[in-house]
């Protein structure tokens, strides 16, 4: 799956990169927002990987009234990190998912930024290009661990 998807997602990369300036709207939740290149990239994506997977279903960030079946299905944020995008953070990567059954079977997130391509299929393992990640054995005390969390909720 890996060789379909890749191609596609650094295509929807460089219409994400060739926006100098987009325009950006509210989605009408505090901090939530969605710019012209999340459309741009999404139609794109949605395009593109509906002719490479044509039994393929979506859910896609900028779309409505969708649901997750069972039958294949590919799960899309197009920017994600649109409120990093449209600042200039150069933290911003393009996530698909894949899942079937409602189970995950494919993953790939690439950030344009550093051309950092990681993806994961079931029972392949998962990886950062072509090299193979692992879980460092560190003692939890020793340990990095990142977390963030999404201001979409004022309230929280």
């Amino acid at each position: 799956m890996r060789n379909a998807v890749e191609p596609i997602i650094r295509r929807a990369a460089e219409l994400m990169l060739n926006f100098a300036d987009p325009a950006v709207y509210s989605k009408g939740r505090h901090a939530d927002f969605v710019t012209e290149a999340d459309v741009a990239v999404q139609d794109f994506l949605l395009n593109s990987l509906s002719k490479a997977f044509p039994e393929a279903r979506f859910l896609a960030e900028e779309g409505e009234g969708q649901q997750l079946t069972d039958a294949f299905t590919f799960i899309i944020d197009p920017i994600d990190g649109t409120t990093n995008y449209f600042r200039r953070r150069r933290c911003s990567m393009i996530s698909i998912g894949a899942v079937e059954g409602k189970q995950p079977v494919f993953g790939a997130i690439y950030d344009p930024y550093r051309d950092e391509m990681y993806h994961a299929e079931r029972g392949k393992g998962a990886f950062c290009g072509d090299s193979a990640l692992h879980v460092a054995d560190v003692p939890l005390e020793r340990a990095i661990i990142g977390l963030g969390s999404a201001p979409y909720y004022s309230d929280l």
